[in-house]
């Protein structure tokens, strides 16, 4: 059936021109949030000054869930690559649980959701995406994904949990021990 005009309209409230309309199945419009990409950022930084930490901020309050994707990114160097949540602009690098795994190796977080369980060879290249999600109540956000080498023929699964001290608002993508410059591929996160 067909909704007249004024009906559709009173579904959202004013100010959400973030959002789409679409069908619950039973008769009645509903409003969703719509995907929005971030800007790819080149971990190589287009030269000589490979980046530390690529970085995501401007990310609304609204958002509940935010996928970061991996497009043939090396870590320029062995320490695995991890992503970090940040509030206020600033990553928070502590209290994150859970593990990343393959069928050889399990590693625990630690300062971040890892995306490889181990200490790697130089030069080894990454694809995959991982979800973040946030829980319904609090600044509680769970982690799952998957990455894989284009480099070797190995996979990692990752999932966890972090508790945020305040609103989500930023994504950092560093490595644990935080002193490898990213030397290729990109990364770009999506919210909605």
């Amino acid at each position: 059936s067909v909704k007249a005009f004024a009906s559709i309209a009173t579904q959202v409230a004013p100010g959400d021109d973030e959002n789409v309309l679409t069908s619950n199945g039973a008769g009645a419009w509903v409003s969703q949030a719509k995907l929005t990409q971030g800007t790819v950022v080149d971990a190589t930084h287009g030269g000589a000054n490979d980046w530390a930490v690529l970085s995501f901020t401007g990310i609304p309050a609204k958002a509940k869930r935010i996928t970061v994707m991996f497009s043939g990114v090396s870590p320029g160097g062995t320490s695995p690559i991890c992503i970090q949540l940040g509030v206020s602009s600033t990553a928070e690098t502590a209290d994150y649980y859970g593990a990343v795994q393959n069928a050889g190796a399990t590693s625990n977080h630690t300062n971040g959701f890892r995306i490889r369980a181990a200490t790697g060879a130089d030069g080894e290249i990454f694809h995959g995406a991982v979800t973040l999600t946030k829980f319904s109540t609090g600044n509680i956000w769970v982690c799952e994904g998957s990455v894989s080498l284009s480099s070797s023929n190995n996979s990692w699964w990752t999932s966890g949990v972090k508790t945020l001290a305040g609103v989500l608002d930023s994504i950092f993508i560093t490595t644990v021990g935080g002193s490898e410059t990213f030397d290729a591929g990109n990364v770009n996160i999506a919210w909605e």
